[in-house]
């Protein structure tokens, strides 16, 4: 292979070099070669493209280009030494992190480590934890130089952070467990613990207490009983320690001595550890079936620096079925802090809608007003309440009759929501325009967050109104985006194209650095079906920011260049829309929704069948509950001549995708079925097929009557 590209290096770079050409199309080479052969001259004709990008100092090209040959040819590119090194240098990480990760057996463990620590911060735990494993394996062999104790234990705790963040428990307590045995033989005081103890925050005791919760989650017992006795010597950590303690003893079955170490923990106070003590003290009291006492030690605790106990035995007394207690302690707990009223006010909902008495709920609607920023957390509840018609319409006519202005801007403020969710919208609207009016300081907000919310409950129109009288009041900033940018989400609902393109010119005119705000754009071209302008407004999305390494912008890209490939092909224009697909591979090589694009694109042409039917593979490898990719992979064998394989495939497809199955899937089951012989059933397949295509895609259910009408062939 390398001769091969040597012999085409040489001829490109003996040639002039004026403007710098396009890749070579896939499909120019003759056809008279074979698949495999083609796919290794292109990939060599490519990395020739990357040299001469290189001399002409386009290093973002070159790492294109040095992408796409790589994936034509995987023995013609070095991933690690030629796109790995050139994504970093040109500020491409997520691609250098990508494209590393396909090999990462042979990179140093300088790399390993630097990038371990990026997915690390990145959220993608299990790609670190490999990486960081890697290279612990490498510098093993490697001459680099040795971390002081805290680095090393540092590096440790990440490690075992994610083994347990990916569900290995008992390799994380084994990690951990290196780290408690070097902190129990160091004194107090010494280097390791000074600056190791305090590292995962909770005063001292914050290190033991993750350590000793980790080994617990591991049945490591005697590991975790360890750990935590070392937060009994702070009175700050001694509570939790208890706590912790009780609960080795609960996992060990010894329910008295975890009840006595439970009742040193509450002793103590202990107002941070919010509920898990009084979970824990109603386990205890099943297992020694011992409810009474379970009761009593609840009242007894009830103060008011203890909010969470008062919401145990409001739970106590609903699960013994004593619900008029309940209700009273509940509705006193709306007024106390946000994490017992949520769990109170949906108590009280719920009981009042499985009574069918809402209409006892506005006199609750003040302290839930008070309790909440936002209904959100409520809203099933809500729409459970509110299934009992009858009880519902009850409360919504006395709401109907309220007084507004003697009602405070919280009632008001519940009231509308409640009306709003309900469906009532109207007088949802006056509801709110009372709060409002009662709290105009707070208009701003409260205007945004309820257009917001009208647009995401479907009520496009009230959306539009709120969005433009705050607009008209120059309620925000003139250079905040949102406004105009949900303003185009509610007229495009709408189909009010001209206004919902004129809102996201403006929003993105505010934010010129915003891909995704420039993207608006044209997705709402196409959502107009004005594909010529949305096809020019994509091109010149990517033109603008192709230069920009941000992940989030290359994701948005990404989007798009998919986007602009369906719509070019819909114009027939298949050569131009595959090309749109590869620069999506070249940048992100698994993405599932490329490679089934692509492959069902050549596929349907009869173009690179092997590399289609293998992409096809890969992407159903990684959704493998997408029906689509299933098609594709199908149509691919099919085109390859193997049609048995290609049937069971479809029908995994058409299981899938549930009754009633796609038109396009019984059209691709009825050609699979007449290239098998089987004419009858191919004929019962189109059939349906057109049936189904009959409203949405006419030309296409032609085109399959068209084959009904052909003659059967046995």
């Amino acid at each position: 292979m390398r001769l091969l590209a040597s012999l085409v290096f040489a001829a490109v770079l003996a040639a002039p070099r004026p403007a710098l050409p396009a890749p070579p199309p896939a499909g120019s080479l003759s056809p008279n070669l074979a698949e495999s052969t083609r796919d290794r001259v292109h990939a060599a004709l490519t990395l020739a493209q990357a040299e001469q990008s290189l001399a002409a100092g386009e290093k973002v090209e070159t790492l294109r280009l040095r992408q796409r040959a790589w994936r034509w040819d995987r023995s013609a590119v070095d991933p690690l030494t030629e796109i790995v090194p050139l994504a970093f240098e040109t500020g491409r990480v997520e691609e250098a992190v990508r494209y590393l990760l396909l090999d990462p057996h042979r990179a140093d463990p300088a790399l390993l480590r630097r990038t371990a620590l990026y997915c690390s911060e990145r959220g993608r735990d299990e790609d670190a934890l490999r990486l960081y494993r890697l290279w612990q394996q490498a510098k093993q062999t490697a001459t680099e130089e040795e971390e002081d104790d805290v680095t090393r234990f540092v590096l440790l705790l990440e490690v075992a952070r994610l083994e347990h963040a990916t569900g290995d428990a008992a390799a994380a307590s084994d990690t951990y467990q290196k780290v408690q045995r070097r902190l129990l033989s160091d004194p107090p005081g010494s280097k390791l613990r000074e600056r190791l103890e305090p590292m995962l925050g909770a005063g001292a005791g914050g290190l033991w207490e993750v350590l000793g919760v980790r080994h617990l989650a591991a049945d490591e017992l005697d590991r975790a009983e360890s750990a935590l006795e070392q937060l009994l010597d702070s009175p700050e950590s001694e509570p939790r320690g208890w706590l912790r303690l009780a609960e080795v003893s609960a996992a060990r079955g010894k329910a008295t001595e975890a009840y006595e170490r439970l009742r040193r923990c509450l002793s103590l106070g202990g107002s941070e550890l919010r509920g898990e003590p009084y979970e824990l003290l109603e386990r205890l009291g099943e297992a020694m079936n011992d409810r009474d006492g379970f009761l009593l030690d609840l009242e007894r605790l009830q103060a008011p620096d203890r909010p969470r106990a008062k919401l145990a035995l409001a739970e106590a007394y609903a699960a013994a079925g004593d619900g008029d207690r309940a209700f009273a302690l509940y509705r006193d707990l709306l007024t106390g802090p946000t994490e017992v009223a949520q769990p109170a006010a949906a108590w009280l909902i719920r009981r009042l809608g499985r009574r069918s008495r809402m209409i006892d709920l506005p006199a609750l609607l003040g302290p839930i007003g008070n309790a909440f920023d936002s209904f959100d957390p409520l809203n099933d509840v809500l729409a459970g309440a509110l299934e009992d018609r009858r009880s519902a319409n009850r409360l919504l006519a006395s709401l109907g009759r309220w007084r507004l202005e003697d009602k405070s801007v919280a009632e008001l403020r519940a009231a509308a929501w409640l009306t709003r969710r309900a469906g009532r919208v109207e007088l949802a609207q006056r509801l709110h325009d009372a709060s409002i009016d009662k709290s105009p300081a707070d208009e701003a907000d409260w205007s945004l967050t309820w257009a917001v919310d009208l647009l995401l409950e479907d009520h496009a129109d009230e959306a539009v109104a709120e969005l433009r009288r705050g607009l008209a009041k120059q309620l925000w900033p003139s250079d905040w985006s949102q406004p105009h940018l949900y303003l185009s989400a509610a007229l495009s609902m709408l189909d009010d194209y001209d206004g919902a393109l004129a809102a996201a010119r403006t929003a993105a005119s505010l934010e010129p650095d915003s891909a995704d705000l420039a993207a608006r754009v044209a997705w709402v071209l196409q959502g107009a079906d004005r594909d010529d302008d949305a096809i020019r407004e994509f091109k010149q999305l990517i033109e603008t920011f192709d230069d920009d390494p941000d992940p989030d912008t290359r994701q948005t890209l990404l989007d798009a260049q998919k986007t602009l490939s369906y719509l070019l092909l819909a114009r027939g224009e298949p050569l131009v829309a595959a090309e749109w697909l590869e620069r999506v591979l070249d940048e992100f090589p698994d993405e599932p929704g490329a490679l089934n694009d692509l492959a069902y694109l050549w596929a349907d042409r009869g173009e690179h069948l092997q590399r289609a039917k293998a992409m096809a593979q890969r992407a159903v490898a990684a959704e493998p509950d997408s029906a689509a990719y299933w098609d594709t992979l199908a149509w691919a064998e099919f085109k390859l001549g193997e049609a048995e394989a290609a049937l069971a495939t479809l029908d995994r497809a058409i299981e899938l995708e549930g009754e009633p199955a796609d038109g396009e899937l019984l059209d691709h089951r009825g050609d699979i079925l007449a290239a098998l012989g089987r004419a009858d059933e191919a004929a019962d397949a189109w059939r349906l097929a057109a049936e189904r295509m009959a409203d949405a895609s006419p030309d296409l259910a032609e085109l399959v009557r068209e084959k009904l009408a052909r003659p059967k062939t046995d």
